[in-house]
């Protein structure tokens, strides 16, 4: 098997996979390929989204072929082109390099919190979860499910907790969560079947905002623990 991957996914789409290397360095060459088709502005791209590893490409039919579309992204995913440009290709919406954005979180807030039984499913103490919640510099992998949802890998092995059986029907704003090794932020109050840590005193989902969410794909993440007064205060600022 390539270094990539394709597959039609549906009459004006395909999904584009990267197969070698840790999670970090397929995420990253998928994320330089979207840029790369981004700043092209091919007539015939449409949309793309991203995943973890994977690239779904929504294309104009009536302006490619899938032949010929085959022969676009083969000739994109030349690793010499794909390498020189990224040396000069800006990459305006993920942290700065060296830059990483600290999100503050009550790990102790009492609303449905997981704390304890992530603990004792791995025989620790509370603290110890929360200290190796803390300790690690997570990245933005992709955004979905909802709007400012950002899945952010990957937690430390010696907290990763399977998702809970049964969802809960409400999991509140700014619950700070982890399943697997994943761990993200509920934007809003939803439905959601992750192990719940703490809660986000931020905002991660403003429509009026530029742009709207705060969490993007390639940002680099850092939680920080506070406690229950400097939650209320940075809630009571407007979570900015």
């Amino acid at each position: 098997m390539g270094a990539f991957e394709w597959c039609v996914a549906s009459e004006n789409s395909i999904i584009l996979y990267a197969r070698q290397g840790s999670l970090a360095q397929r995420n990253e060459q998928i994320r330089l390929i979207n840029e790369i088709l981004l700043e092209k502005n091919e007539l015939w791209l449409i949309d793309t989204v991203l995943a973890y590893d994977s690239l779904l490409v929504q294309i104009d039919p009536l302006q490619i072929d899938f032949f010929a579309l085959k022969q676009a992204v083969d000739l994109l995913l030349d690793n010499t082109k794909i390498s020189a440009h990224a040396r000069s290709f800006p990459k305006s919406s993920e942290t700065a390099p060296g830059q990483i954005k600290i999100l503050p979180v009550w790990y102790r807030a009492p609303v449905n919190n997981d704390l304890a039984r992530v603990a004792k499913h791995h025989s620790i103490s509370v603290d110890e979860v929360i200290a190796r919640h803390t300790a690690e510099v997570y990245q933005v992998y992709c955004c979905g499910f909802a709007p400012g949802f950002a899945y952010m890998g990957e937690t430390d092995l010696s907290i990763a907790m399977p998702r809970l059986n049964t969802p809960r029907k409400k999991v509140p704003k700014g619950a700070v969560a982890i399943a697997d090794r994943q761990t993200a932020i509920y934007p809003n109050e939803s439905p959601g079947g992750w192990n719940i840590l703490g809660l986000c005193p931020y905002e991660l989902f403003d429509r009026d905002s530029s742009p709207p969410t705060r969490l993007n794909v390639g940002d680099k993440v850092k939680f920080e623990e506070i406690d229950q007064k400097q939650y209320q205060m940075l809630l009571a600022k407007g979570g900015t």
